[in-house]
């Protein structure tokens, strides 16, 4: 498969392809460098670069430090050029909230090496919280949900009235069983207020110890819920069955009755 180039990639290949002959290397450098996925204590890496299968070396380091960091020996990925398709390199064990420079050197098969080529720089951040969701909204509970790609972290989540300035707080929340987030076991909320509208927020705890940004969810209003599904059973001359199904448990229901003429109207508590 042979790679594609725009305009700006192909002046740039060029001009490190003639800079490398110029000082008498043959060996082209990576292009298109870039950084993602970056969490508190990893990233991930990916680049092109014009010589097939060759293999890299990748330097990092914080950029307070002098002494870079190195990862040799990386190989070209599936289609052999560069790092780019689906095959990222991932840095673990980062600082977390620190500004890293990277680069990466370009070893090609004929021994020779290119000079390294700088990336952006990336900042290792606590990532805050996914997609956050209220679901089986009742009088006096709610339950909570969200994501986040940092795996096995903790979260903090705060909640009040939108009328209050106080805050409560639920602490030291644990992911969900695949680790990211809280979207597969739900979060209960109880002791909520009847009729009453609430905001909420999510925070991150890295394993790191350090804490994202707080998240903010939609707001939600505690409310009594309806019956669902009610339905007539056994109906004979003079009586019939009635069920029905509620969300709220333990519930108490008023049951009114009327003649089809409307004049006769039945209510139980």
């Amino acid at each position: 498969m042979k790679p594609h180039f725009t305009h700006l990639s192909l002046t740039l290949l060029f001009f490190w392809v003639t800079t490398g002959l110029a000082n008498g290397q043959t060996c082209s450098g990576a292009y298109l460098l870039g950084a993602g996925n970056i969490l508190s204590t990893s990233a991930e890496f990916w680049w092109n670069c014009n010589e097939q299968y060759a293999q890299f070396s990748l330097e990092y380091k914080p950029t307070t430090t002098a002494t870079w960091s190195s990862l040799n020996d990386i190989q070209s990925d599936n289609d052999g050029y560069g790092r780019d398709y689906g095959q990222r390199i991932t840095l673990t064990n980062l600082i977390p909230n620190t500004t890293y420079q990277w680069r990466v050197r370009t070893i090609c098969t004929n021994g020779n090496s290119s000079t390294f080529v700088a990336g952006t720089n990336f900042t290792t951040v606590c990532p805050g919280v996914v997609n956050p969701f209220s679901f089986n909204i009742l009088s006096t509970s709610v339950e909570l949900g969200w994501g986040c790609a940092e795996q096995y972290a903790q979260f903090t989540l705060e909640y009040k009235p939108t009328t209050a300035t106080t805050w409560s707080s639920l602490s030291a929340i644990q992911s969900d069983y695949e680790g990211y987030g809280r979207d597969n076991e739900r979060v209960t909320l109880t002791n909520l207020i009847p009729n009453t509208t609430y905001q909420w927020r999510i925070r991150t705890i890295c394993a790191s110890g350090n804490p994202s940004d707080p998240i903010p969810g939609r707001n939600f209003t505690t409310a009594c819920p309806g019956v669902v599904n009610p339905f007539s059973f056994n109906i004979l001359s003079t009586s019939v069955e009635l069920g029905w199904g509620c969300a709220e448990q333990y519930a108490q229901f008023t049951l009114e009755i009327s003649m089809d003429m409307g004049v006769t109207i039945r209510e139980w508590s």
